[in-house]
């Protein structure tokens, strides 16, 4: 009795293997990261009343967004994942910045932005130089105006559209403050980055 032809088993090279090994390791972890539940509590309203106009706002979120951004960015679990601007309108602190879920440059105010972005808190921290507040005012509600789009390639070579970090960074280019300038040469700005220039204060 004549047996069917045996299937060829087919081998790899034992370093070509092992690679796939790590590789998948390393995806189903990145998976396991993004997907596993978090467990940051309730968003936490900050002290407002000493934010003022052109101060940067940083959070850190909940999402699978926020985990992203934190694990490309070399950030923990509770570290920073967003940024923008503080603008004070009608003496109350509201907040710009480019929103992925809306797909543009919004403006909300400190309640809104924990309600709608998924945020477990916000702090502000201060740009060590002067900054002109009434050139940045009137940049911003251009771009409100306009409804910037948000940059979903994150090439910041290309101004027609911003992502969070981007806005920062090309805005306070546009009224001639470059501390923050060098970040440019970088593939992707994370927020991370901006927070632990050196060039920013706590807001009390």
């Amino acid at each position: 009795m004549r047996n069917g032809p045996r299937s060829k088993r087919i081998r790899l090279p034992l370093p070509m293997a092992m690679s796939l090994v790590v590789a998948g390791l390393f995806l189903a972890g990145a998976l396991l990261f993004v997907l596993w539940p978090r467990g940051n509590g309730e968003y936490r309203v900050p002290d407002t009343s000493a934010w003022q106009t052109g101060d940067l706002f940083f959070s850190s979120g909940n999402s699978w967004k926020s985990d992203l951004v934190r694990m490309f960015g070399g950030g923990g679990e509770h570290e920073t994942s967003h940024c923008g601007f503080v603008l004070r309108v009608n003496g109350r602190p509201m907040l710009v910045h480019m929103s992925t879920d809306k797909g543009e440059i919004v403006m909300e105010s400190v309640e809104e932005y924990g309600r709608l972005n998924g945020a477990s808190s916000v702090r502000a921290m201060r740009i060590i130089q002067p900054v002109d507040t009434v050139a940045l005012r009137r940049n911003l509600e251009g771009l409100l105006s306009a409804h910037k789009e948000f940059d979903n390639s994150f090439d910041h070579s290309d101004t027609t559209s911003y992502y969070c970090t981007e806005l920062v960074v090309r805005e306070m280019q546009r009224i001639g403050c470059h501390l923050f300038d060098p970040f440019m040469d970088e593939s992707v700005i994370y927020p991370q980055s901006i927070e632990r220039s050196g060039y920013l204060v706590p807001v009390r």
